[in-house]
């Protein structure tokens, strides 16, 4: 009996010592949650490094009370928290380990800042009090006939034309420029982009006085036109004209806004007419397109393709191509038309990008010219476009290459569906790049009717007020604060916004900026403090703020004291990627710049 046991027991032992070596062997590192990758403390004031910090291991669970924090240089912690006495950055490593000797790290960078013993007012800005002397108006007057009543005036940003009565005729009530003298042989474009209170009809001549000292002469040159409808949205209406050589070189602009009939439609009684912008475009020299690259539907392979992550597919026939979406994906963007090219495009030289395309629902999407694998890291040329429902979109734009691209494409990013609107079918006739030759240069000069000088600290910049593509609005002040309107939403994050040109931060301090902010709806914007006159964008302050209709006070402060005097802007950026449409009306006020020491 008792052998019989002690083989029991041997076997049991046996078991126990094999199950105990066919155990896992337990190499997972415990993990170490909710430690930031920076954070900072004023000297003397406690920091506790475990706030909102956790440990965790699959086999031992909560290793919180195990955590270890050493620090690079050296500071004292009990349970967790410090108080630092000297300014500097501290690298703090955060350890822990399990039974079996695995250990979790976790970083972060504290930066204990001076002590501010005081806070002074450094700069305030006060609204209301601008120097408006020489905002240039254009040279616009308005000239009245018959009953036609209206006023002219610098207002809320814009020239604003108040037609009380627009008269019995449309010429009753006109804006006129008296001279506008060209260089004979050059072109120009005069560019006024315009909107209105009601849809009406107006005419817009460029008047060549053809007889010296009479300026009643009669002769519209180049795209004057009638019969043109305005609307609520703010669009251009351009004048191309040149003068020949030899002859007065004097135009009047006319844009004749009172009492249009046609087809038994008149304008109403009394609107509100507001002009954004003037561009004045002048071009000296000849040049030509010479095509490099177009599409040739009839080939075998034309190289044009629908996206690997596309809801659809593209089609040739009868020299075009249609594609087909079948659908837009949750997020949008799924659908990408492109053109693999033999072209390479050399940066600063100038090309004209021509298109045809029909899309059978409304769309909107971007349009690039880029690097087929690098996109937007080479891109020469992106806009965004917006084809009608059923309407032949024909687009010309003549760019100059941003950058060189060797393995060029065309890309159509297509974006969301219209409303209601869940496919779509695009048929392309022409996608064409030329290179323009020749020496033919362009000088342009943009005026804008916001309320400063040209010595102002504040100003504003929208992305049609240079080449970037979209972006409209203006700025204004009234009742102690400065408001910034948004009339287009620009597609880039800098095409709305505005700013202080310059403000000297002295050395030795830390600085707080603060301001109160609201809009007419919610909405985001992105406050920068940025040092100039350096090659990186490195801003001192990145902030996003969300706003609402209610004013809300923001406060931001500088993490580090300046060696020498430095100059900064103060930036708040509004389009695309923090809001996502216009009309937006932003009200500042109370900026004041506060140093600390």
């Amino acid at each position: 009996m008792k052998k019989i046991c002690a083989a029991i027991l041997a076997m049991l032992l046996v078991l126990g010592v094999f199950t105990a070596c066919s155990g896992a062997k337990d190499e997972v590192n415990p993990e170490i949650l909710g430690v930031k990758d920076a954070a900072a403390v004023e000297q003397g004031k406690e920091y506790d490094a475990l706030a909102g910090v956790t440990a965790t291991d699959d086999k031992d669970g909560d290793l919180t009370a195990k955590i270890v924090i050493t620090s690079t240089p050296a500071l004292e912690f009990v349970n967790g928290k410090t108080t630092p006495t000297k300014q500097g950055t501290y690298e703090l490593v955060y350890s822990v380990k399990d039974k079996a000797g695995n250990e979790g790290n976790a970083y972060t960078t504290l930066t204990v800042t001076r002590s501010i013993s005081e806070e002074t007012s450094y700069k305030k800005y006060q609204f209301g009090n601008t120097d408006t002397s020489d905002v240039d108006d254009f040279g616009m007057e308005l000239i009245k006939s018959g009953t036609g009543d209206a006023t002219l005036a610098l207002t809320d940003g814009v020239m604003r034309l108040d037609v009380k009565n627009s008269g019995a005729a449309v010429g009753d009530v006109k804006l006129m420029r008296q001279e506008f003298k060209p260089v004979a042989g050059t072109e120009y474009d005069v560019i006024f982009t315009m909107k209105s209170s009601q849809n009406i009809m107006f005419n817009m001549l460029a008047n060549h006085n053809t007889k010296d000292g009479d300026t009643a002469a009669w002769a519209p040159i180049g795209s004057s036109a009638w019969n043109v409808a305005m609307g609520s949205k703010y669009q251009e209406y351009k004048l191309t004209f040149t003068v020949p050589e030899g002859e007065n070189e004097n135009v009047q602009l006319i844009f004749e806004l009172g009492k249009h009939s046609m087809n038994d439609v008149s304008n109403p009684d009394s609107y509100v007419v507001d002009i954004l912008y003037v561009k004045v475009v002048e071009r000296v020299g000849e040049e030509y397109p010479e095509s490099v690259f177009k599409t040739d539907f009839t080939a075998e392979n034309p190289g044009m393709s629908m996206s690997n992550t596309a809801l659809g597919s593209v089609a040739f026939a009868n020299g075009k191509a249609v594609a087909t979406i079948t659908g837009y994906g949750e997020a949008g963007w799924t659908n990408k038309l492109e053109q693999d090219t033999t072209v390479n495009i050399v940066k600063g030289k100038k090309y004209r990008l021509t298109l045809k395309m029909t899309a059978k629902n409304a769309q909107s999407g971007e349009f690039c010219i880029e690097d087929k694998v690098t996109e937007y890291q080479a891109r020469a040329l992106y806009d965004n476009i917006n084809l009608a429902a059923g309407e032949e979109f024909v687009y010309t734009k003549d760019f100059f290459a941003e950058k060189d691209v060797e393995n060029t494409s065309m890309k159509f990013y297509v974006g969301g569906a219209s409303a209601g609107v869940t496919s779509n079918e695009i048929t392309v006739t022409e996608w064409e790049i030329s290179e323009l030759v020749g020496d033919k240069s362009e000088d342009k000069a943009l005026y804008r009717f916001i309320p400063y000088s040209k010595a102002s600290e504040w100003d504003c910049f929208n992305g049609r007020e240079s080449d970037i593509g979209s972006g409209m609005g203006t700025m204004y002040e009234k009742d102690g604060s400065m408001f910034y309107r948004v009339d287009e939403l620009s597609a880039l994050d800098y095409g709305n916004k505005i700013f202080v040109n310059k403000i000297t931060l002295e050395k030795d301090a830390l600085y707080k900026i603060r301001f109160t902010i609201k809009a007419n709806k919610a909405g985001k914007t992105w406050f920068i403090l940025n040092q100039l006159d350096t090659s990186k964008f490195e801003p001192t302050v990145s902030e996003v703020c969300n706003l609402t209709t209610e004013a809300q006070t923001f406060e931001f402060t500088t993490d580090r004291e300046f060696p020498l005097a430095l100059d900064f802007e103060l930036v708040w950026s509004f389009g695309q990627g923090y809001n996502t449409e216009g009309d937006y009306l932003i009200e500042i006020s109370n900026v004041e710049i506060l140093k600390l020491t």
